[in-house]
């Protein structure tokens, strides 16, 4: 049988500050690259996932707030991008309603991985 346990962190003062730096971090970097993809469409031209990510080494140097954001999440956040661009068109095809969300919509940083533990139930100790 497998359990799972569920942990609350309480960071410090200053790992709150950088927690909330890379989540605002995240936010320009997706609402930048959304807003690279408007004005592409308008122009019509094609931007898609591979593209953006292509040119996270050129952010990176530019702007040194995105050298301490580790890879993967600026990758999960182009990721996300994509989805939700891709999303949005597909709900225009089919006629559906279309969702905006709002700037609190999220609270956490993307991620990409999940830790999992296995851990032996009493039964089988």
């Amino acid at each position: 049988m497998m359990q799972t346990y569920r942990f609350r962190a309480y960071p410090a003062k200053a790992q709150i500050q950088m927690l909330e730096s890379t989540l605002y971090s995240c936010r320009q970097l997706y609402n930048a690259m959304l807003q690279q993809r408007i004005c592409a469409y308008r122009s019509g031209k094609h931007v898609n996932y591979n593209s953006q990510r292509n040119e996270f080494p050129e952010i990176r140097k530019r702007f040194p707030e995105y050298s301490s954001i580790h890879p993967h999440v600026t990758q999960e956040v182009a990721h996300r991008g994509d989805k939700v661009y891709d999303n949005f068109f597909r709900r225009i095809r089919e006629k559906r309603m279309v969702r905006i969300s709002g700037r609190d919509s999220r609270d956490s940083s993307p991620r990409t991985g999940t830790i999992q533990l296995r851990i032996p139930s009493r039964d089988s100790r």
